[in-house]
C-alpha cells in the first residue's frame, strides 16, 4: 500500500467536507493525493482503464497527477488532500473498508481544520496518520481472511476438515475467525464450508451426472442423508430433483 514505506511522510494541504449532486465528470490531474471517506452516495471512477466502485462507508485513495473519469450519485465526503512521495506502482486508486473509528478521525480532522485553533494542522495531520494506521491493520485482517477462504477452498471436500485446522493454518483464534466471517460473509466458517459443499455436490449431480451418494462423498459430506437434508432445507429442493430443477 502507498503508505507502508518506512520513510512515508505526508504534508497536509487541506481537510474538508464536500458534497455534490449526481454527475458524470472528467477530473483533471491534481498536484496532491486525496484520501476520502464516502459519507453519502455511490459512484464509479475509471483511471488508466482501472474501474473502482465506491460505496458509502468506504475510504478511497486517489493519487496525485492522475486524470480520471467519475460517475457519482448525490455524494458527500470528508477528504484529506496531502502531498507525499509514493512509488509509481502505488499510483492507482485504492478502496478500503471504513469503520466507526475511521469516521471519528475524519470528523475530528475536518473540525480541527475548520476551527483553526493553535496547532490545528498538526492535529489534523495526526488524525491522517491514525486513519492510515487503521487502514493498515484492516488490510492485515483482510489478508488473514483471504488466507482462510483460500485454505477452505482447497480443502472443503475433505470430510475431516475442521475449523480448528483452518485456525491453525491462518494463525487466528476460532472466535476471531468466526467474527471476521460474519462481518464479511454474514455466516460462520462452518456454514461457509457447507455452502461450498452444497454447490459442489449440486454440480456433480447436474453437470457430471453423479448419483446422490457419489456427489455427497465427492463434496465432503460424510453421509448422503445429511447432504440431502441440507439441500432440501437450504436450497428448497431435494438432490433427486436436481436433474430437473437446476438451482
Amino acid at each position: 500500500m502507498f503508505f507502508e514505506k518506512a520513510d512515508f511522510a505526508a504534508n497536509l494541504v487541506t481537510v474538508g467536507r464536500m458534497r455534490w449532486d449526481s454527475r458524470k465528470i472528467a477530473v483533471r490531474a491534481r498536484p496532491y493525493h486525496a484520501l476520502s471517506l464516502r459519507l453519502v452516495g455511490e459512484g464509479v471512477i475509471v483511471m488508466d482503464g482501472e474501474r473502482s466502485e465506491l460505496h458509502a462507508g468506504e475510504v478511497l485513495f486517489v493519487p496525485a497527477n492522475k486524470e480520471y473519469e467519475a460517475d457519482y450519485s448525490a455524494t458527500e465526503i470528508s477528504v484529506f488532500h496531502f502531498t507525499a512521495a509514493i512509488d509509481e506502482s502505488d499510483a492507482h486508486p485504492a478502496v478500503f473498508r471504513g469503520s466507526e473509528r475511521i469516521a471519528e478521525l475524519f470528523s475530528g480532522a475536518v473540525t480541527a481544520f475548520s476551527v483553526k485553533e493553535p496547532g490545528y494542522k498538526m492535529q489534523a495531520t495526526a488524525r491522517l496518520y491514525d486513519v492510515l494506521s487503521c487502514l493498515g491493520r484492516a488490510a492485515d485482517s483482510d489478508a488473514a481472511l483471504v488466507h482462510a477462504t483460500s485454505y477452505i477452498g482447497e480443502n472443503f471436500r475433505d470430510p475431516e476438515l475442521k475449523i480448528e485446522g483452518v485456525c491453525r493454518a491462518v494463525g487466528l483464534s476460532e472466535s476471531t475467525l468466526r467474527r471476521r466471517f460474519f462481518a464479511r460473509f454474514g455466516m460462520s466458517p462452518v456454514d461457509y464450508i457447507i455452502e461450498l459443499r452444497l454447490d459442489y455436490a449440486r454440480d456433480e449431480v447436474v453437470v457430471s451426472g453423479c448419483s446422490v451418494a457419489e456427489a455427497a462423498e465427492r463434496a465432503g459430506f460424510s453421509e448422503p442423508k445429511y447432504f440431502s437434508r441440507l439441500m432440501k432445507s437450504r436450497r428448497g429442493v431435494s438432490p433427486s430433483e436436481l436433474r430437473v430443477k437446476v438451482i
